[in-house]
């Protein structure tokens, strides 16, 4: 669990097999419940959207853009690779839509709506995304999407996490 997060509030973190840590983000309105990882080596976000063709868009929940008075199409293309643990690359479109992680809102965030999910790490893993938490003292990520703390309007952009393992 982490122990305040920006507005002082709790957030749980589901952890998985000691390898990766989930939160849960809602998208759109009305909101529709993702795990995602917290990640604070990217600013960028991404989740898995109803057009994934890759393996794991067959069993998990999927971004549906469809069901969301909030949605906005952006249609420029969103392709990243992740050199890190991930070790995988993504592909898909730009959209946008209202972003809830906890009592943080960022309307009309642009994120990364992906078709495709290239790599074991990315394939294999329990998450629909991941939930750039890095800050970028320009405001602006490597793919040009302005990062989600950025986008929510805090002003106080501090947070942190308490990681703990699974008991044996």
């Amino acid at each position: 669990m982490a122990s305040r997060f920006l507005g002082g509030e709790s957030i749980d973190l589901q952890n998985y097999a000691d390898w990766s840590y989930l939160v849960e983000v809602e998208i759109g309105t009305p909101p529709q419940k993702f795990m995602m990882g917290p990640d604070t080596v990217t600013t960028d976000s991404w989740v898995l959207g109803k057009n994934c063709w890759s393996l794991p868009c067959f069993w998990m929940p999927l971004y549906d853009s469809s069901q969301s008075s909030t949605y906005v199409a952006n249609g420029t293309n969103f392709n990243k690779t992740m050199v890190d643990i991930l070790r995988g690359r993504v592909e898909g479109n730009v959209s946008q839509d209202t972003f809830r992680l906890g009592d943080l809102v960022a309307e009309n965030f642009q994120f990364g709506e992906i078709n495709w999910l290239y790599g074991n790490n990315l394939v294999l893993n329990k998450f629909n995304g991941v939930l750039g938490l890095a800050y970028n003292t320009q405001s602006q990520s490597i793919s040009g999407l302005d990062p989600f703390l950025h986008q929510a309007h805090s002003e106080n952009k501090t947070f942190s996490l308490y990681l703990m393992r699974e008991p044996k």
